[in-house]
């Protein structure tokens, strides 16, 4: 057996021993004895540096090749030793310790006298600290007094600077100074150098600047003084209101002239117009400057909105013709030739046609000057919005262009606000970051808006924001959204649309829109429809109606549902409202079409009449002599299931042109009008609710299927006419060639539900029977379920076949049996005795070969609709069953 390792390994070295003991291998290899190192105070286990804790473990451990015999002499040993060095020790400190006693003898008498200067030296070093801390104090006290001397000749700089801005500002507003006021009464009476210096036009603008600087260095200085308390701003507290009275009404005066010449200079040349545009340039850089931008707005909307405002809107606005505004038509000059006007306005329509956006935006180039307008060739508010829109783009766009530049370029600014290009596409309220309030001009909310949307809503309010009449209402909401989008568009840049989105005037505008009631409205106003639709009578479908030829129930689902997106009712805001009523309208239709479908009963399903073995075997145990007319209790397919026939058609033809139509209406209008959400797919919500009515669609066809199925089984029975038919015209002919008439009526009711024409084959018993009353009723849906379900007809056609033939094989061999005696039985499957006569043979040849015939023609009928013969497993067993050479 096989040794391990180590085993191996004592083995090896044995061998190795043995070998170097009798001398064959030298040996080189030297072996080191284990040696214990003696016990002392060099040792690493009881040294007091290197091991501080005596671990007797270890030590023991040491020393495992001693004997404990051996370990306790050693120790013994070595405790001996060292008791010798703890006395040697002690012998040598004793002397030192003995001598220590006399060595200190006097030592007291010294202490005491060095102990006697230290306590002078202390008192010495307090009153040092308390002299010190005296100069320190004088110090501080005097460097206060400095600093306060120091702040009131600040403060006295301060006041002398402020007397001197009120006599700069007296001088400079040719306001008299209290001096002067009682030596001199005509002091505003300047010569006319001074007059023509500060009061021309030339260099007013200028002088209010000068002035402006010198007011805000005045009120700068005011704000150190006031918090100081002196009398003597209190003082002179009159004197600071009356320049700032006398400032702002020169201001206000001045500003309000150049306004209108600005406004006025449309005709005059270009250097005049420049020139007033660095005008109001200087005066809106002073309100900038002085912080007076509320003073401004209201001086802009007092002389320019207000008067037009009220001239414009009021209460009968919409009643009276308006005269549209003569817009300034801008000319460019050209030093070669001479440029025809631009056309100054290009009408636009604030009624979108169909699948687009109730809002109107405007998407022109910024060289492109000319204004959008709405179509107002039928609409009284639009001519009135055109009215206001043409105002706006004479009188304030120039002075919101100039009111913007100033304030970016001398004052502050939004940090979002990047260019001057206005917002063509109206943003979403949380879209707009308002957060971030700056002082700053704010003219189309404060002017322009202010007066626009008060005067709407106080004057035309009722007019506008009338719910009650949706059609009204929806054309009104249209042309005001297109207004306020040209207002964004005359807007100079995006801080302004915002300022005015943000405004109260225009959250209470918003307000004033009932949407809510409006969506009530157009809902009963669409399920009226509905219900009125669904519950008409289901008849013919119309076909005047849609190429489709969809029924009036399926029209009026899918008009209910393009109503909710049409451009004359859909709203933006209420998207998330009409996209839920289109949700519930398929599911009305749903739930409608389950309500309306036939139930067919369990016993005549499609599986039972498969199964339907035992019915079949005592309904044809005894046969009708030939000859004899079906009776009613016979036809099984009664008017009720016609009805049910042509019923289920059309509902799945509805089912199928609705689902269609609704994802088509998807692609091409409500995809584009609802709003994309994040967290939802709404294209796979849609395709879910469409795919539950879809879901229908089977559960119908099984109905139509086994209600043609039942059809078609109906002239199965006649087969076991055969034989008699055979026996008659035995004596007229001697061979058949035709199928029987049977055979192609089995198909027959498949035709006339898919309205196919019949083939004209002649055959044996007659012309077969009128067409159906359901004639065509599926016709659309022939080319997706003809070859399905003519297959499966086919296939139950054979079993009831098959079943036919082997219960009159059983009946035949009964009669043969009962006429054995007399051997004069005649079998249809080739059964015979050798006794038989020629002429019985005849005739079950004749019989053997019809009944081929007719399985043939019954292939080839189901050939025509398509089905492979190879794919039905029952028609394969009928072929072979009718092939046999013996009956028996």
């Amino acid at each position: 057996m096989d040794l391990d390792l180590s085993s191996r390994e004592a083995l090896d070295r044995l061998t190795r021993d043995l070998a170097q003991r009798e001398g064959d291998i030298a040996d080189n290899e030297d072996y080191e004895l284990p040696l214990l190192e003696p016990l002392s105070h060099d040792h690493p286990l009881l040294s007091a540096t290197t091991t501080p804790l005596f671990d007797v473990e270890q030590f023991l451990l040491s020393r495992k090749h001693t004997s404990l015999t051996d370990l306790r002499v050693e120790l013994r040993d070595y405790l001996a030793q060292l008791k010798e060095e703890l006395v040697q020790l002690i012998n040598d400190d004793y002397e030192a310790f003995i001598s220590l006693s006399t060595d200190l003898r006097g030592e007291g008498e010294r202490l005491q006298r060095i102990h006697a200067p230290v306590e002078d030296l202390r008192v010495e070093i307090e009153k040092s600290g308390i002299t010190l801390k005296e100069v320190e104090e004088a110090v501080q006290n005097k460097l206060a007094e400095r600093a306060k001397l120091r702040e009131e000749k600040n403060l006295l700089r301060l006041l002398f600077n402020v007397s001197d801005s009120l006599i700069r500002l007296e001088s400079l507003l040719l306001i008299p100074s209290p001096e002067d006021a009682q030596k001199d009464l005509g002091r505003r009476s300047k010569p006319a150098e001074y007059e023509s210096e500060h009061r021309s036009r030339a260099g007013r603008a200028k002088h209010l600047s000068r002035v402006a600087g010198e007011f805000v260095q005045l009120l700068y200085q005011l704000d150190k003084v006031r918090g100081e308390g002196c009398a003597f701003v209190a003082e002179n507290q009159w004197r600071i209101d009356r320049i700032r009275e006398t400032f702002s009404r020169d201001l206000d005066q001045f500003f309000g002239s150049t306004l209108q010449s600005f406004l006025n200079s449309s005709e005059n040349s270009t250097h005049e117009r420049a020139y007033l545009f660095g005008e109001l340039s200087e005066c809106f850089k002073t309100y900038d400057v002085l912080d007076m931008h509320r003073e401004a707005e209201e001086i802009i909307r007092l002389q320019i909105m207000q008067p037009f405002v009220r001239r414009v809107i009021f209460s009968g606005a919409l009643n009276v013709p308006h005269s549209p505004v003569i817009p300034r038509t801008p000319f460019v000059t050209s030093k070669n030739t001479h440029s025809a006007p631009h056309t100054p306005f290009t009408p636009f329509t604030a009624y979108p046609q169909k699948r687009v956006t109730s809002q109107s935006y405007f998407f022109l180039s910024e060289q492109d000057s000319r204004l959008p307008l709405l179509d107002d060739s039928n609409d009284q508010l639009a001519t009135l919005y055109n009215n206001i829109l043409q105002f706006v783009e004479r009188n304030c766009v120039d002075i919101m262009k100039i009111a913007t530049q100033v304030a970016r370029k001398y004052g502050k600014k939004p940090q979002n606000v990047q260019g001057s290009t206005p917002p063509l596409v109206p943003l979403a309220v949380e879209q707009l970051d308002l957060t971030e309030k700056v002082a700053t001009f704010d003219i189309m909310g404060n002017v322009v808006w202010r007066e626009i949307g008060r005067a709407l809503m106080e004057e035309l309010g009722a007019l506008i924001f009338a719910a009650g009449k949706p059609t009204d209402f929806k054309t009104h909401y249209a042309t005001t959204r297109a207004f306020l989008a040209g207002l964004e568009y005359l807007a100079p840049d995006l801080h302004a649309v915002q300022s005015m989105r943000a405004h109260p005037i225009y959250a209470a505008f918003e307000r004033r829109w009932q949407l809510p009631v409006y969506f009530q409205l157009r809902w009963r106003e669409i399920v009226e429809g509905l219900e009125y639709a669904l519950s008409q009578a289901q008849g013919r479908p119309s076909l005047d109606i849609d190429s489709s030829g969809a029924s009036p129930q399926a029209m009026g689902v899918l008009y209910a549902i393009s109503s909710c997106w049409s451009p004359d009712i859909y709203i933006t805001e209420l998207a998330h409202r009409f996209w839920r009523l289109t949700l519930q309208i398929i599911e009305r239709y749903k739930k409608w079409v389950l309500s309306k479908m036939p139930v067919i009963e369990a016993s005549q399903s499609l599986t039972a009449l498969r199964e339907d073995k035992g019915v079949l075997s005592t309904r044809v145990a005894s046969p009708p002599p030939p000859g004899t007319p079906p009776t009613d209790n016979a036809n099984q397919f009664t008017a009720v299931d016609e009805d049910r026939l042509k019923q289920l058609a059309s509902m799945v033809k509805d089912v199928k042109v609705v689902s269609q139509r609704v994802m088509l209406m998807w692609f091409e209008e409500i995809s584009q009008f609802s709003q994309p959400s994040e967290d939802v797919d709404l294209e796979a919500v849609l395709r879910d609710s469409v795919s539950q009515i879809e879901a229908i669609i089977p559960e119908m066809t099984l109905q139509i299927v086994t209600i043609l199925v039942k059809k078609c089984c109906e002239p199965v029975e006649k087969v076991r006419q055969v034989p008699g038919q055979i026996r008659a015209t035995s004596r007229m002919r001697d061979a058949q060639g035709t199928p029987s008439a049977f055979v192609h009526e089995i198909f027959k009711p498949l035709r006339d539900f898919f309205g196919i024409a019949g083939t004209g084959s002649v055959v044996i018993g007659g012309p077969g029977a009128p067409s159906s009353a359901f004639r065509g009723a599926g016709r659309a849906l022939r080319e997706e379920y003809e070859e399905k379900w003519a297959r499966e007809i086919l296939e139950v056609v054979s079993s009831r076949y098959i079943q036919h033939l082997g219960i009159m094989r059983k009946n035949e061999e009964a009669v043969r049996r009962l006429k054995k005696g007399a051997r004069t039985g005649i079998s249809i499957f080739g059964l015979s005795n050798s006794n038989v006569q020629d002429d019985a043979q005849k005739e079950e040849e004749r019989v053997r070969n019809q009944m081929i015939l007719d399985v043939e023609r019954l292939g080839k009928d189901a050939k025509s609709f398509g089905v492979e013969l190879s794919v039905v497993p029952a028609y394969e067993s009928l072929v072979s069953f009718a092939a046999q050479s013996d009956a028996v």
